[in-house]
């Protein structure tokens, strides 16, 4: 059972692990039915005060013309899956901007270049 408490409790370390800060703006594409996008991220916001740009859903599109405003998104291997030339496409970002994504999540993962879904066309 999830109690207020627990959640608090979550919510005020991950604040303080993530160093979520009152001038944050988290860009909340993830799904509302489950748990990280209902408590995890929204939360962290909540108890650090910071600004929610709420997204339906998820398009690469919309994520990629929003991202440049916002300093925190958290995602799902899905998001990931999309090809620098396919964010190209979208006309929201450049495919070198797109690799250099794809290097920052690499490295944030501690995946391998061939282990990740994004890949160059």
């Amino acid at each position: 059972m999830l109690t207020h408490g627990s959640l608090a409790a979550n919510a005020e370390a991950l604040v303080h692990a993530w160093r979520f800060k009152q001038n944050d703006k988290l860009l909340h594409m993830l799904p509302f039915y489950h748990v990280h996008g209902m408590f995890i991220s929204l939360n962290c916001s909540i108890f650090s005060h910071s600004t929610v740009v709420w997204r339906e859903q998820f398009s690469i599109g919309d994520c990629l013309k929003w991202l440049p405003s916002s300093t925190v998104m958290m995602g799902v291997p899905t998001y990931y899956r999309y090809s620098p030339l396919s964010c190209e496409e979208s006309g929201h970002i450049s495919k070198e901007d797109a690799n250099a994504i794809l290097s920052s999540l690499e490295r944030a993962l501690g995946a391998e270049r061939n282990m990740i879904a994004f890949r160059s066309a």
